[in-house]
């Protein structure tokens, strides 16, 4: 890595996690392109016991991950939390096989459709468990995890709320848009709930900085941010700093207070 110079910071918050949960496929394999991935067979999916049958069989390995996360981490939530919704790419293998019919002048599914949009999971996901509270959906590049984590922290500054959950996931690139990706690809899912509660679970401090200048040769190794951000969280082996210089972001544990 090279070309780093001393960096400013323009963005400083604090957020607390009471809870996390999260799921990656583990298992590399040689894509087309001949770069490594990660995803989830059919059989190693989340069996998502807990919903109908009906309800299983609209949701798609995407959504899955996302619902199985989302589900578990609210398993014993007194009441409804407003919610954060985010995906870099989102349902992007029904998008693409959609894409292909078209281009094969084939009708497409209006259901296909409908849960193909971005904020279809969270849709979901409010429907099945009821809950009447405001979503929002975030997409923002490379940068979709900590941006939903921003917009789950003014979420709890407005004041409104006291806990907020934020749900992310992302899927393996289809083959088509493989030689676009420019981070490891890997099948992941996070859900964790953020509460202005100082005195429960892990304090955080995160910051963002705007002239960090990098030029990396290493991206196709570089693990998707959630990835990274749940792996060193859950290790207390682990540095009490993240830094994620090519994404230009600094996280440190703090004490409760």
């Amino acid at each position: 890595m090279l070309g780093v110079r001393k960096a400013v910071s323009d963005m400083d918050f604090c957020i607390n996690i009471k809870k996390i949960v999260a799921i990656e496929a583990v298992n590399p394999v040689i894509n087309l392109d001949g770069h490594q991935e990660r995803s989830f067979s059919k059989a190693e999916l989340p069996k998502l016991a807990d919903l109908k049958p009906m309800q299983r069989r609209r949701l798609s390995p995407f959504a899955k991950l996302a619902m199985y996360c989302a589900l578990e981490v609210t398993k014993h939530e007194n009441q409804p939390l407003v919610s954060v919704f985010s995906s870099r790419h989102g349902d992007l293998h029904k998008t693409s096989t959609m894409l292909h019919d078209l281009a094969l002048e084939e009708d497409i599914s209006p259901t296909a459709f409908s849960l193909s949009v971005h904020n279809a999971v969270s849709g979901l996901f409010t429907i099945f468990t009821q809950n009447t509270q405001a979503s929002t959906t975030v997409s923002a590049g490379k940068d979709t995890f900590f941006m939903a984590l921003v917009e789950a922290y003014i979420r709890l500054k407005t004041g409104k709320h006291e806990q907020v959950l934020l749900v992310h996931s992302d899927q393996v690139l289809p083959s088509p848009y493989s030689q676009y990706a420019d981070e490891l690809q890997v099948d992941h899912a996070v859900a964790l709930i953020l509460t202005k509660d100082n005195f429960v679970g892990q304090r955080l401090s995160i910051k963002k900085y705007n002239n960090i200048s990098v030029t990396s040769d290493d991206s196709l190794t570089e693990l998707p941010q959630a990835v990274s951000f749940y792996r060193w969280l859950s290790d207390m082996t682990k540095p009490q700093e993240l830094d994620m210089v090519a994404n230009q972001w600094k996280i440190n544990r703090l004490n409760n207070e």
